[in-house]
């Protein structure tokens, strides 16, 4: 049995992987826009290596994959905040000898996607330029804090992704953030960017 993808196949998996990753709007040379996943391209499960008492309120849906899943308590607040804005989808999570985490966590399509990097006011020591995109060079407390992005710009977001300064994966609001913390969550480490609303929180990964 051929245990490899064929050619089509791994071009199938590539591009519903990008529905979750990339901005919708965009599209590959010679394919219309990604737009939103089929009911079917929705990961119905996600198993990890390792047992786990308490998962963070967001973690990667798989290593590498670039998408994420969220704890209910967080879609909640998530969708208090943005009514309408972001898709999700519950998905089982599993741990070994087939033990279900108790708690129910959703796939989200991130519908917010916004350009308010300003690379000429940041840190140049902190991010690099490549292709017309903006990376990150460090995940550390000085890297996040030679970052600025433009309030104007992302105005009253309180969950997105960036359109040209890709990584960190997520950014929250302030006001996200308090609400995560009344609620118990304990999330992982967060960093605060120059302009003093969004956050950017390490994911949980197996």
């Amino acid at each position: 049995q051929d245990l490899y993808p064929s050619p089509k196949e791994a071009w199938y998996y590539s591009a519903v992987k990008e529905k979750f990753t990339k901005d919708p709007e965009k599209h590959s040379r010679g394919y219309p826009p990604y737009g939103a996943p089929a009911e079917n391209e929705w990961p119905a499960e996600r198993r990890l290596k390792k047992r786990h008492e308490n998962l963070a309120p967001i973690i990667e849906a798989g290593s590498g994959t670039g998408h994420f899943l969220v704890h209910e308590t967080l879609k909640m607040l998530i969708e208090h905040l943005e009514p309408g804005v972001h898709t999700f989808h519950p998905i089982a999570i599993t741990m070994p000898r087939e033990t279900v985490y108790p708690v129910q966590y959703y796939t989200i399509m991130i519908g917010n996607w916004i350009d308010s990097f300003l690379p000429t006011v940041s840190d140049t020591d902190c991010f690099r330029a490549k292709m017309g995109s903006f990376f990150i060079n460090g995940y550390t407390k000085h890297d996040m804090g030679g970052l600025v992005l433009s309030p104007e710009r992302f105005g009253k977001a309180h969950f997105w992704r960036e359109k040209k300064l890709l990584t960190p994966d997520i950014f929250i609001s302030d006001t996200l953030h308090e609400h995560i913390v009344k609620a118990g969550l304990v999330m992982h480490k967060t960093f605060q960017l120059s302009e003093g609303l969004p956050k950017r929180f390490q994911i949980d990964r197996d």
